[in-house]
């Protein structure tokens, strides 16, 4: 019997700085995060923070950097971080330079879509905090997080909770 093919095989490493966990018990520690890494771009860009079992950032990565006005993600750029960092869960985030933090109906269509994602892959998305001049939006103080996200993990408070 002949071999079928030569393989290339691929090693995966994690490369991390020494940090210590950053906790991010809601929204208000989302986006002090948020801000201090993609607060001021002229761009939009989307952050992951990816979540221990304590809910403390053990890992962060931008996923994607967009235009003035808009940031395409996907899945893959979201959860591939995630796994790689062994979150129990993530939150995601991302600015809105115009300052205005309100929704588009394309942010509630991706954090729909990523939500389900991480529901297959058992890593539920805690939250999306969208980041403002001074104002933020998050989608589960707003009470808009779709259904499902890790019923039984550990998940973020809402504020003033």
């Amino acid at each position: 019997m002949e071999p079928v093919a030569d393989l290339s095989f691929v090693r995966v490493a994690l490369v991390r700085e020494a940090a210590k966990p950053y906790p991010a018990q809601n929204a208000a520690d989302v986006a002090s995060l948020a801000r201090a890494v993609i607060g001021d771009s002229d761009r939009e860009m989307f952050l992951v923070l990816c979540l221990d079992t304590k809910l403390r950032v053990n890992a962060a990565h931008v996923a994607a950097v967009g235009t003035i006005d808009s940031c395409p993600v996907t899945p893959r750029a979201v959860f591939t971080a995630a796994l790689l960092a062994g979150a129990a869960s993530v939150v995601l985030a991302h600015n809105h330079p115009s300052g205005e933090p309100s929704p588009s109906p394309d942010d509630r269509d991706i954090t729909r879509r990523l939500c389900q994602a991480g529901e297959i892959l058992g890593i539920p998305v805690q939250d999306h905090v969208i980041v403002g001049q001074g104002r933020v939006y998050s989608f589960r103080g707003e009470r808009e997080m779709p259904a499902g996200g890790g019923r039984r993990a550990r998940r973020l408070s809402l504020d003033g909770e």
